[in-house]
């Protein structure tokens, strides 16, 4: 009875991030200090893909309703400065997120410290159209984004 509950337990706390076991294995494996993944996704979006890299690791989410509106994710190694300067923050599950936008694309971004390493963990897309937040599509668009940075946990 208490090795079910226990299996049961540590199944509900991998199962409540949005990537498949196995890909949270990869990364832990490959990239320990920076294994953090979504929680949860927005509406419509599931996981797509993963994609291994010599300093850090991509994760991509595709909603076919919205295609070919891909949501990238990845976490990096580096100093936060170099994430570039934000336009707007936002605060989400407690989390400071900043946000900026170009013409072409959006993302959101938040800085941590794991093991004295500070990571940056991004979300982003391409959006066509100005880089304002002045529309209830464009505004949920950047939500998207921040709460995928927002809710993300440490694997493992």
């Amino acid at each position: 009875m208490i090795r079910a509950l226990a299996f049961a337990a540590t199944v509900g706390a991998i199962a409540g991030v949005a990537v498949p076991y196995r890909v949270q294995l990869a990364i832990e494996k490959s990239h320990p200090v920076l294994a953090y993944a979504p929680r949860r996704l927005p509406h419509g979006y599931q996981y797509a893909k993963y994609l291994d890299g010599r300093h850090g690791f991509d994760l991509w989410f595709n909603n076919s309703a919205r295609a070919p509106d891909d949501l990238g994710y990845d976490a990096v190694k580096a100093a936060c400065r170099t994430a570039g300067h934000s336009m707007h923050t936002f605060r989400a599950n407690g989390v400071l997120v900043f946000w900026s936008a170009t013409y072409e694309d959006q993302r959101a971004w938040r800085c941590l410290t794991r093991a004295g390493t500070t990571v940056i963990l991004t979300a982003s897309r391409s959006v066509s159209g100005d880089d304002m937040l002045n529309s209830p599509s464009r505004r949920r668009d950047a939500l998207d984004l921040v709460r995928l940075v927002a809710f993300s946990e440490r694997l493992g």
